[in-house]
Protein backbone atom coordinates (compact mmCIF):
# COMPACT_ATOMS: atom_id res chain seq x y z
CA UNK A 1 0.00 0.00 0.00
CA UNK A 2 1.37 3.40 -0.96
CA UNK A 3 0.66 6.09 1.63
CA UNK A 4 -0.90 9.19 0.16
CA UNK A 5 0.00 12.54 1.62
CA UNK A 6 -3.15 14.27 2.75
CA UNK A 7 -1.48 17.50 3.77
CA UNK A 8 -1.44 18.95 7.23
CA UNK A 9 -4.32 18.27 9.58
CA UNK A 10 -6.57 21.30 9.99
CA UNK A 11 -6.87 22.16 13.66
CA UNK A 12 -7.48 25.11 15.90
CA UNK A 13 -10.34 27.56 15.84
CA UNK A 14 -11.88 28.40 12.46
CA UNK A 15 -11.10 31.73 10.82
CA UNK A 16 -13.83 34.29 10.13
CA UNK A 17 -14.00 33.17 6.50
CA UNK A 18 -14.39 29.54 7.59
CA UNK A 19 -17.11 30.52 10.07
CA UNK A 20 -19.09 32.21 7.30
CA UNK A 21 -18.93 29.04 5.19
CA UNK A 22 -19.65 26.76 8.14
CA UNK A 23 -22.87 28.70 8.83
CA UNK A 24 -24.12 27.50 5.45
CA UNK A 25 -22.86 23.97 6.13
CA UNK A 26 -24.91 23.98 9.35
CA UNK A 27 -28.14 24.38 7.36
CA UNK A 28 -27.08 21.50 5.10
CA UNK A 29 -26.49 19.31 8.18
CA UNK A 30 -29.90 20.23 9.62
CA UNK A 31 -31.54 19.46 6.26
CA UNK A 32 -29.76 16.09 6.27
CA UNK A 33 -31.26 15.31 9.69
CA UNK A 34 -34.71 16.19 8.31
CA UNK A 35 -34.08 13.78 5.43
CA UNK A 36 -33.17 11.06 7.95
CA UNK A 37 -36.65 11.31 9.45
CA UNK A 38 -38.30 11.46 6.03
CA UNK A 39 -36.42 8.46 4.70
CA UNK A 40 -37.30 6.39 7.77
CA UNK A 41 -40.96 7.31 7.31
CA UNK A 42 -40.73 6.51 3.59
CA UNK A 43 -39.51 2.98 4.39
CA UNK A 44 -35.85 3.52 3.45
CA UNK A 45 -34.08 2.65 6.72
CA UNK A 46 -30.64 1.94 5.28
CA UNK A 47 -30.61 5.19 3.33
CA UNK A 48 -31.72 6.98 6.49
CA UNK A 49 -28.83 5.43 8.42
CA UNK A 50 -26.38 6.64 5.74
CA UNK A 51 -27.80 10.14 6.08
CA UNK A 52 -27.67 9.85 9.87
CA UNK A 53 -23.95 9.09 9.74
CA UNK A 54 -23.46 12.08 7.44
CA UNK A 55 -25.36 14.27 9.89
CA UNK A 56 -23.28 12.98 12.80
CA UNK A 57 -20.05 13.75 10.94
CA UNK A 58 -21.40 17.24 10.29
CA UNK A 59 -22.29 17.71 13.96
CA UNK A 60 -18.76 16.78 14.99
CA UNK A 61 -17.41 19.22 12.39
CA UNK A 62 -19.59 22.03 13.74
CA UNK A 63 -18.82 21.55 17.42
CA UNK A 64 -18.22 25.29 17.90
CA UNK A 65 -21.60 26.26 16.41
CA UNK A 66 -23.91 27.64 19.15
CA UNK A 67 -27.00 25.81 17.86
CA UNK A 68 -25.28 22.42 17.50
CA UNK A 69 -23.03 22.65 20.58
CA UNK A 70 -25.60 20.89 22.79
CA UNK A 71 -26.01 18.07 20.29
CA UNK A 72 -22.23 17.79 19.97
CA UNK A 73 -21.85 17.67 23.78
CA UNK A 74 -24.40 14.86 23.96
CA UNK A 75 -22.56 12.92 21.23
CA UNK A 76 -19.19 13.58 22.87
CA UNK A 77 -20.47 12.12 26.15
CA UNK A 78 -21.71 8.99 24.35
CA UNK A 79 -19.54 6.12 23.04
CA UNK A 80 -19.32 8.03 19.73
CA UNK A 81 -17.22 10.64 21.52
CA UNK A 82 -14.21 8.35 21.45
CA UNK A 83 -14.14 8.49 17.64
CA UNK A 84 -13.07 12.10 17.29
CA UNK A 85 -12.50 15.35 19.12
CA UNK A 86 -14.57 17.15 16.52
CA UNK A 87 -13.88 20.52 14.96
CA UNK A 88 -11.98 21.17 11.76
CA UNK A 89 -10.20 17.81 11.98
CA UNK A 90 -13.51 16.31 10.77
CA UNK A 91 -13.61 18.48 7.65
CA UNK A 92 -12.16 15.98 5.15
CA UNK A 93 -14.03 12.93 6.51
CA UNK A 94 -17.28 14.91 6.40
CA UNK A 95 -16.53 16.17 2.89
CA UNK A 96 -16.05 12.62 1.59
CA UNK A 97 -19.00 11.17 3.53
CA UNK A 98 -21.37 13.91 2.38
CA UNK A 99 -20.10 13.74 -1.18
CA UNK A 100 -20.52 9.98 -1.45
CA UNK A 101 -23.94 10.02 0.23
CA UNK A 102 -25.05 12.80 -2.12
CA UNK A 103 -23.87 10.92 -5.20
CA UNK A 104 -25.55 7.67 -4.13
CA UNK A 105 -28.78 9.52 -3.32
CA UNK A 106 -28.64 11.13 -6.77
CA UNK A 107 -28.15 7.74 -8.42
CA UNK A 108 -31.09 6.27 -6.51
CA UNK A 109 -33.19 9.30 -7.42
CA UNK A 110 -32.26 8.86 -11.07
CA UNK A 111 -33.28 5.20 -11.07
CA UNK A 112 -36.67 6.04 -9.55
CA UNK A 113 -37.25 8.91 -11.99
CA UNK A 114 -36.28 6.79 -15.00
CA UNK A 115 -38.45 3.89 -13.85
CA UNK A 116 -41.61 5.90 -13.16
CA UNK A 117 -40.99 8.92 -15.37
CA UNK A 118 -41.60 11.32 -12.48
CA UNK A 119 -40.24 12.19 -9.05
CA UNK A 120 -43.63 11.74 -7.41
CA UNK A 121 -45.07 8.41 -8.64
CA UNK A 122 -48.03 8.52 -6.23
CA UNK A 123 -49.32 10.35 -3.17
CA UNK A 124 -51.39 7.69 -1.43
CA UNK A 125 -48.66 6.36 0.91
CA UNK A 126 -45.60 7.73 2.70
CA UNK A 127 -43.27 5.61 0.55
CA UNK A 128 -44.43 7.64 -2.47
CA UNK A 129 -42.58 10.66 -1.09
CA UNK A 130 -39.20 8.89 -0.96
CA UNK A 131 -37.92 10.68 -4.10
CA UNK A 132 -38.57 14.04 -2.44
CA UNK A 133 -36.47 13.00 0.57
CA UNK A 134 -33.79 11.62 -1.74
CA UNK A 135 -33.68 14.94 -3.57
CA UNK A 136 -33.36 16.81 -0.28
CA UNK A 137 -30.62 14.46 0.88
CA UNK A 138 -28.77 14.75 -2.41
CA UNK A 139 -28.92 18.55 -2.53
CA UNK A 140 -28.04 19.09 1.13
CA UNK A 141 -25.08 16.72 1.16
CA UNK A 142 -23.62 17.67 -2.21
CA UNK A 143 -24.11 21.30 -1.22
CA UNK A 144 -22.29 20.72 2.07
CA UNK A 145 -19.47 18.86 0.32
CA UNK A 146 -19.00 21.68 -2.18
CA UNK A 147 -19.00 24.26 0.63
CA UNK A 148 -16.41 22.23 2.56
CA UNK A 149 -14.28 21.90 -0.56
CA UNK A 150 -13.85 25.69 -0.69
Amino acid sequence: MIPLGSGPQISGPPTDEMLATLRHVKWCVLATYACVVGRFLADDPFGAINDLFGGLFGTFLLKEDPQLAGCYKCLQDSPLGSMSEGGLGCLMPYLFMAGLNGIFSALRLYTIASRFGTLLPCTSRLVCFLPIWLLGSCLSQIGAASLCWQ
